[in-house]
């Protein structure tokens, strides 16, 4: 199996094997239904984009391993019970624990539903640093812009998510669990909400820059605008707290939680 790859069961079958990439599966979640959700190391939040959503509440309980057995944690839930798409924030535990399901020992995540999600249709599973209403901030009825194919800015969160980490790991800070050093992806931050401005930020730059069919056109300076403030908020991450997992365990720990960012870029 490769390190970093998600694996999603529902019970005992295997629904989807992730690697940080966009998929679509259809799955009915009856009531008393579990999802599965497991990670080489704890999982502290999710993100959820669905295609077709549930048409009501679902119920949704969600544990944590423990090493024996799941403890119930309390969670922040964007989704509502799975009604829409977005973030669900996962609280820690003070015992993290791998445990076997479906003969893989991993970090698990359960998601119980006490009301039946019904058919849904999931098209991303993974951690993206914002949702649409962080865009909409930046401007109500950016939804109009949206392509028509999927009626949805995932594509875009995704790539901004994904330029954050490239210049992440561009500043010449790795990850190092005791063994070798790597690079940072999605799953290495700790708290989004150290990042999310700079990934709506950049989506809205993607998203003019879509628009754009020549160089006067309006879309293009709103293009660099966002641009701008993009760059200018990343050079922020300097000296400033960004917590991200140094040492690759998934539990951020007090240097992590307290240390400045540093790079070995210089700016002028």
């Amino acid at each position: 199996m490769i390190k970093n790859k998600l694996k999603i069961f529902k019970d005992s079958t295997e629904l989807l094997d992730l690697d940080n990439g966009l998929d679509e599966t259809s799955l009915t979640l009856a009531s008393g239904e579990d999802l599965l959700i497991g990670y080489y190391k704890p999982i502290n939040h999710l993100f959820f984009e669905f295609k077709t959503a549930s048409a009501s509440n679902a119920g949704l309980t969600i544990s944590k391993s423990n090493g024996t057995d799941y403890t119930e944690i309390e969670i922040e839930d964007e989704t509502n019970g799975f009604t829409k798409s977005g973030h669900i924030f996962l609280d820690t535990l003070d015992t993290n624990g791998a445990i076997t399901e479906n003969s893989k020992e991993l970090f698990w995540v359960k998601i119980e539903n006490s009301a039946g999600a019904g058919t849904i249709e999931l098209r991303l599973l993974d951690i993206v640093f914002c949702n649409e209403n962080d865009l909409k901030y930046q401007y109500d009825s950016v939804s109009r812009f949206y392509p028509e194919a999927t009626s949805t800015p995932i594509t875009y969160m995704v790539a901004a998510t994904k330029q954050i980490i490239s210049d992440i790991n561009l500043t010449g800070k790795n990850k190092y669990n005791g063994l070798r050093y790597d690079s940072f992806n999605n799953w290495d931050i700790f708290d989004i909400e150290d990042v999310r401005d700079a990934c709506a930020f950049y989506t809205m730059h993607l998203i003019y820059l879509s628009l754009m069919d020549s160089e006067d056109d309006g879309y293009e300076n709103k293009a660099a605008m966002y641009l701008d403030k993009y760059n200018a908020r990343f050079q922020i991450f300097s000296g400033s707290k960004l917590s991200v997992d140094s040492d690759d365990d998934g539990v951020e720990d007090e240097a992590e939680n307290e240390e400045a960012f540093e790079d070995n870029l210089f700016y002028r």
